[in-house]
């Protein structure tokens, strides 16, 4: 009964050490899926905005009051998928604490458009129609951003393939 009870605790003891030790590949599963689901709209939500900064670049007259509210709602739904994130329970795995992080630093740098934005904004007010010259001002007010972002999107993607990988998880 003894040699029992103790394989018993043995046994025990190794479950647990196993639990505390490995993370739960479907969880790391369903954590992907989150931060990819919440991602994944993000460079389509700028397309509404970027229907003024195409009127703007043909030498149209923009509606600068429509192209605030625009903005504002862009920022809200990227300030919805920040709160998303930072309330997204993250596995306790350093890949997995990597690729959060990742994800966090993309969309603070989609905020950071957005509130370049503001900037386009008020110049387009004070321009309206613009020149060539106004339109590249414009242009310009977000480009460091923009290709940052797409760096970001890449060492995010390289995460993902990392943690992947560890949890053999296939990737769409």
């Amino acid at each position: 009964m003894k040699v029992r009870l103790i394989g018993l605790v043995i046994g025990l003891v190794i479950f647990g050490i196993s639990k505390a030790f490995f993370v739960d590949s479907d969880e790391v599963g369903r954590f992907n899926d989150k931060l990819v689901d919440v991602t994944a709209g993000n460079p389509q939500d700028f397309d509404n905005y970027l229907v003024y900064l195409n009127q703007y670049e043909e030498g149209q007259k923009v509606d600068v009051s429509s192209m605030r509210r625009e903005r504002d709602g862009l920022e809200q739904k990227i300030q919805g998928y920040l709160a998303t994130i930072n309330k997204t329970d993250i596995p306790d795995d350093d890949l997995c604490r990597e690729f959060h992080a990742s994800v966090l630093e993309y969309e603070r740098n989609f905020l950071a458009i957005s509130q370049k934005c503001n900037e386009q904004i008020e110049y387009i007010a004070a321009h309206n129609p613009g020149s060539a010259e106004d339109v590249e001002t414009v242009d310009n007010m977000v480009l460091d951003l923009l290709v940052k972002s797409e760096s970001l999107f890449e060492s995010l993607k390289a995460k993902q393939r990392e943690l992947a990988q560890k949890h053999d998880l296939t990737l769409q």
